[in-house]
């Protein structure tokens, strides 16, 4: 998917959008904003909720706030689609105010703090739909309290113009890299990692661990050493996908920082082989190690998907980012999405940054390596 940048050139008169406002409540009752009300809603072409016809382009009257709210809280959802609330907080005098002090309560997903992608050829019109009803309200009761205060009517008229949007152009084979990447990321360590926890497996259940402690090897020492023999695999495959990421005639990423691609590669096959490291103490025999060790390579994968990532709560979703396969899942995704979207140099700062989709959750590499290492080469040591 790639995008390419475009804008609306043509203004909206925001006149033009006020029926799309559907349903306002509005309290307290008072007779300023009763009043005020009754010019607000011809503005909108609103009628009182308590006449004839239609629930739907109506506005209705509540005493107080503590009503109002009390009916948001125990509404079904379903009636608050399309619906406004909006509370005056000092039209409860006898003159109008010099300043109207008012809250609109607007029932819109939060999407200013997420990446908004546009369907295949649109322009941004989705975003800008979810704030016209809340703007048309804003003007109406602006434009009326200033005619109001002055006694002349309001003739300014309010423009919208889009900043510019993203349209994005569909790759075909898009879908089809992310499986690919996601699969190839899962087979690339299996052979390393079942082959390391079949040695160490055998080199616990022969005896030369502990002839090499006798001889004064610590369990450090050993671990270290194991993990060096791993370590050409590791540069092979971080370096390899780099050359295949960025170096290709045809680049996967050709926007994305190649430093960080080749960091997480690294990272993530070290994570693997850590895990390594402590699955070799599940089975205490050296028999039928290379089937234990594929059977807990394949659960390691499966692992994450139990449970709808949709229906994790937010605990288990960081919880599941201890599981060494769900870190290249989650950044094959993110990197997809952000060269569809064509953001210059992907790093660390800008996909931890805020505005970045709240269900990622990257894999904590340092104290994955930490933890399991530690696990492995010192407790364990001396329990099996």
């Amino acid at each position: 998917m790639k995008a390419v940048w475009c804008l609306r050139q043509e203004p909206v008169a925001l006149e033009s959008l006020q029926r799309l406002v559907g349903r306002v409540l509005y309290a307290p009752d008072d007779r300023l904003a009763r009043e005020l009300m009754r010019a607000v809603a011809a503005r909108l072409d609103l009628v009182p909720a308590n006449t004839t016809g239609p629930r739907y382009r109506v506005y209705t009257e509540f005493a107080t706030e503590s009503a109002l709210d009390e009916f948001l809280a125990n509404a079904p959802k379903p009636e608050l689609d399309d619906c406004l609330a909006l509370v005056f907080h000092n039209l409860d005098g006898e003159s109008w105010p010099r300043h109207l002090n008012y809250t609109i309560k607007a029932n819109l997903p939060p999407i200013t703090s997420a990446l908004v992608f546009d369907k295949e050829g649109s322009h941004n019109e989705y975003l800008g739909t979810m704030y016209y009803e809340f703007m048309a309200l804003q003007w109406a009761v602006d434009s009326v309290y200033l005619q109001k205060v002055t006694d002349k009517p309001v003739a300014q008229n309010v423009v919208l113009q889009e900043f510019p949007s993203v349209t994005t152009r569909k790759v075909r084979d898009m879908s089809g890299l992310l499986t690919a990447l996601t699969t190839c990321t899962w087979l690339a360590p299996m052979l390393s990692t079942i082959f390391l926890i079949s040695r160490l497996i055998e080199e616990r259940s022969s005896g030369i661990r502990e002839l090499m402690k006798m001889m004064g090897v610590t369990s450090d020492e050993l671990g270290l050493a194991h993990f060096v023999n791993t370590l050409p695999a590791c540069l092979s495959f971080a370096i390899g996908s780099l050359i295949i990421f960025k170096m290709s005639s045809t680049p996967v990423f050709p926007e994305s920082s190649g430093l960080f691609l080749a960091l997480f590669l690294f990272t993530y096959f070290v994570n693997m082989m850590a895990v390594g490291f402590c699955c070799s103490y599940i089975v205490t025999s050296s028999s039928h190690t290379i089937s234990m060790a594929v059977f807990v390579y394949i659960l390691l994968s499966v692992m994450p998907d139990l449970v709808p990532r949709d229906a994790r709560h937010p605990t288990l979703t960081a919880l599941t980012a201890l599981v060494p396969h769900v870190g290249p899942l989650y950044l094959w995704e993110e990197l997809c999405q952000l060269e569809a979207q064509d953001f210059i140099q992907r790093n660390y700062t800008q996909i931890r940054s805020p505005a970045m989709r709240d269900d990622v959750r990257f894999n904590p590499d340092g104290l994955y390596r930490r933890v399991f290492f530690r696990i492995t080469w010192g407790n364990t040591e001396g329990v099996l």
